[in-house]
């Protein structure tokens, strides 16, 4: 037998659809976040509830990452991934918002050619080394070590590649 009773299990649901985390209705009942996942479940509610669909659209509409969002509506990068994808909604992982404008390009190749690390470029623009990398690779540079860049530079006597 439940411990809980029939208007507990509503009240829950209740706030689930209301869009509150697990973590907030555990901290508003003093029912434990596992519970109230299964409750959800059982009585046919996804985990991030309907009102958290609307407000992924609208942190997205921000322009906020997955990350991001994640974040700020408590729940994993995997549950945002999946709620924009069943609704349509576009959401953009951190790489996809590197902070190097396309228009910056021909510096970084610059920067690059010139002896600086991937690490150094990313600390330039705010970002990490792997966005840099990927960075070059969408726009179909080859991401090469420091060295490879300096022989590069060598062997055609340009700053550019």
């Amino acid at each position: 037998m439940s411990k809980y009773t029939a208007s507990d299990r509503e009240r829950l649901i209740k706030l689930v659809i209301e869009g509150k985390t697990y973590r907030e209705i555990a901290k508003e009942t003093g029912i434990p976040e596992s519970t109230i996942s299964h409750t959800a479940a059982r009585y046919g509610h996804r985990r991030y509830g309907i009102a958290n669909c609307e407000s992924v659209a609208a942190l997205a509409m921000e322009g906020l990452s997955r990350s991001e969002i994640a974040a700020r509506l408590e729940v994993s990068t995997e549950t945002v991934r999946r709620v924009a994808r069943e609704n349509g909604i576009e959401v953009k992982t951190n790489v996809e918002m590197a902070r190097i404008p396309d228009s910056h390009l021909d510096l970084v190749r610059s920067a690059l050619c010139g002896g600086m690390s991937q690490m150094e470029v990313g600390r330039v623009y705010g970002v990490c080394q792997t966005t840099v990398s990927m960075y070059l690779k969408k726009r179909g540079v080859k991401a090469w070590g420091r060295e490879q860049y300096h022989k590069i530079n060598e062997r055609h006597g340009t700053r550019y590649f």
